[in-house]
């Protein structure tokens, strides 16, 4: 899926969500944990798994990051627009959990306008992609 530096993070290649951290070693960087830290080696690694797996500070990450504009047509937050922040992959409900659907390569800051098309393009091509799949669009069924 995402992965840390694929998300532009310092990190390993694997999400630390993906697979079963090493004992001993920092879930997000890997570096051997100081003897008073349990699953992170330093703030800094915990802020990082935090922005790339909770919508929340992963939401407020991203529009940070497009500096409050939207990344289809540009517009700013300053324009008096609502700026929301899509799943390029959607996320499929997924928003209340700590998900690898929320790294920060999986988001984009979009404005209301903007976003509505996006979406409905996606909820068109899953129903394409449903439609093809169905008895009658396939030859072996005919």
């Amino acid at each position: 899926m995402y992965g840390a530096q694929e998300a532009g993070q310092p990190g390993l290649a694997v999400c630390p969500l993906m697979c079963e951290p090493v004992e001993g070693r920092c879930h997000w960087c890997a570096r051997e944990l100081p003897a008073t830290r349990r699953r992170w080696c330093s703030d800094a690694c915990a802020r990082n798994f935090e922005k790339n797996h909770w919508w929340p500070a992963a939401r407020r990450t991203a529009r940070r990051r497009d500096k409050y504009a939207c990344r289809q047509c540009g517009r700013k937050r300053l324009d008096r627009i609502r700026l929301e922040v899509n799943h390029i992959e959607p996320a499929l409900g997924r928003h209340s959990e700590v998900s690898c659907a929320h790294h920060l390569s999986n988001l984009e800051t979009l404005c209301d306008e903007c976003h509505r098309a996006v979406s409905a393009a996606q909820r068109n091509e899953k129903r394409g992609k449903a439609r093809a799949g169905t008895p009658a669009n396939r030859p072996e069924f005919a």
